[in-house]
């Protein structure tokens, strides 16, 4: 769910609609151009699409690169720089209404992208915030993330599709998203 603060309401999403509409934004990246192992910038706070980007990425192989949505104009600049980022998406764009991958027209390809996904391949590259200096990258592979899901798995017994967790953190910060992955 999320909260809809033009109209002060929580909004479900079902697994469903999650999955279809990752799927048009995985259409989307292939419509794009966006090749394997390609760095996505996502610079936004906290919301759904930052997910169906992020996971649009990965069925495509790509990097999400998150940016903390209070970041200077020059820090943004930096990591664009560093981490070599064609494709930048920001909060406060609809950039689904154009509904790119609608009718999924490159679902073939990002299939055969998904057949090839490891958990080797590179998932994020999270940046420090640059409170000492330029933002330093930290480079996170899927496998360090199934390797915390296991842990939870060992220690969390009880979880199931009911409960409900609450984003806290942005989702630039290692323990959110993981979290928020699980």
């Amino acid at each position: 769910r999320y909260r809809d603060y033009e109209t002060a309401q929580w909004i479900p999403i079902t697994w469903n609609q999650f999955s279809g509409t990752v799927r048009q934004a995985a259409n989307a990246f292939v419509a794009l151009g966006v090749e394997e192992q390609e760095n996505i910038g996502i610079f936004s706070q906290n919301k759904p699409e930052w997910f169906y980007v992020d996971f649009g990425a990965f069925a495509n192989r790509g990097v999400t690169i998150p940016f903390y949505a209070t970041s200077s104009p020059a820090q943004a600049q930096y990591i664009i720089n560093d981490a070599q980022i064609r494709y930048l998406f920001v909060g406060e764009q609809y950039q689904y209404d154009s509904a790119m991958g609608e009718g999924l027209p490159h679902n073939e390809v990002v299939e055969e992208r998904t057949a090839r996904a490891s958990y080797d391949d590179l998932a994020n590259i999270l940046y420090t915030s640059g409170t000492t200096g330029e933002p330093k990258g930290v480079m996170l592979h899927h496998s360090c993330y199934l390797e915390q899901f296991h842990t939870h798995d060992e220690r969390l017994t009880t979880m199931t599709d009911k409960d409900v967790s609450m984003n806290f953190l942005p989702l630039t910060h290692v323990f959110e998203k993981a979290w928020c992955y699980l």
